[in-house]
């Protein structure tokens, strides 16, 4: 009776174990997780021949959805520490940031919100996607569709690894 009694509370103990590593190992690989977005900046940089090279990414030919504007923004904007209305007046909609050193590509329509994608700026992000504005541009920019063109590339980040970056000065 008594083995049976530890059988089964190291059973249960177990499975606690193997759950809680689950979610740390799901949580984990979710912070890092880049949208199909960035995946197909990657990718268009990716068929460069060139394996540090810039290219000219249409936002509008890796996108599968409709938008009007796109608001690209460094991590560092929120530095600036703009308040809800500035950012409305500065981009023409309601937004508040979430919690997190993150850039971000925010595409709109109509005014409203349709897709976002957020990327931490951090050298422990294992993607190693980066937006970088320069400061000329409060480190945001907004572009249309009608002309939705950026500079993008990779650059060697160790021997094998890249860091990928949209480049906006």
């Amino acid at each position: 009776m008594k083995n049976k009694k530890i059988k089964v509370l190291f059973g249960i103990i177990s499975l606690f174990i193997i759950s809680i590593t689950f979610l740390i190992y799901v949580w984990y690989n979710k912070k890092y997780d880049i949208g199909p977005v960035a995946q197909n900046i990657i990718n268009e940089i990716d068929n460069l021949e060139n394996s540090n090279s810039e290219c000219i990414v249409d936002l509008n030919k890796i996108t599968d959805f409709e938008w009007d504007k796109v608001i690209i923004v460094s991590a560092d904007f929120l530095a600036i520490g703009y308040s809800k209305e500035k950012i409305k007046n500065l981009w023409g909609i309601e937004y508040e940031f979430q919690p997190g050193f993150k850039s971000r590509l925010i595409f709109i329509k109509n005014d409203s919100i349709v897709y976002e994608e957020a990327f931490l700026s951090s050298i422990e992000n294992p993607v190693k996607f980066n937006i970088s504005i320069s400061s000329k541009f409060d480190y945001y920019k907004i572009l249309y569709s009608n002309n939705a063109k950026i500079t993008a590339g990779r650059s060697q980040y160790n021997s094998e690894e890249y860091c990928y970056s949209l480049i906006i000065e």
